[in-house]
């Protein structure tokens, strides 16, 4: 699938060598900055697929709730992060930030793709 090769090269490489050669002292606040958009991305490009090809239909309303699930458990996440784990926040908000973007991006143009067909 083209979209597990967008995803390795735009997050997963960055990530890896931001930090373990650039930012050593970082690698566990850009790995939990990553962690969580990348598997609620994998989720929903899975499930978009998934719903795109039974019935068209029911992707707009499934996108709408996917979206404001995923901004209730990015909410909770950074909650829980920032209350229990004790760390530098700035790398964690700039990793968690660009995550977000570039698969947001990610699965844009996946949906394009799929609708496109």
């Amino acid at each position: 699938m083209k979209v597990s090769f967008y995803i390795v090269i735009f997050v997963l490489i960055p990530w890896f060598t931001a930090g373990k050669i650039f930012f050593p002292g970082y690698y566990l606040e850009l790995f939990w900055g990553v962690l969580l958009p990348l598997i609620t991305t994998a989720c929903t490009l899975y499930k978009e697929k998934i719903i795109y090809d039974k019935s068209p239909e029911k992707l707009t309303p499934f996108l709408i709730k996917a979206f404001i699930g995923k901004m209730l458990v990015y909410g909770l996440y950074i909650i829980i992060i920032f209350s229990f784990y004790s760390f530098n926040p700035i790398p964690f908000i700039i990793s968690f930030s660009a995550c977000f973007i570039t698969l947001h991006v990610i699965e844009a143009l996946f949906l394009k793709s799929i609708l496109s067909k």
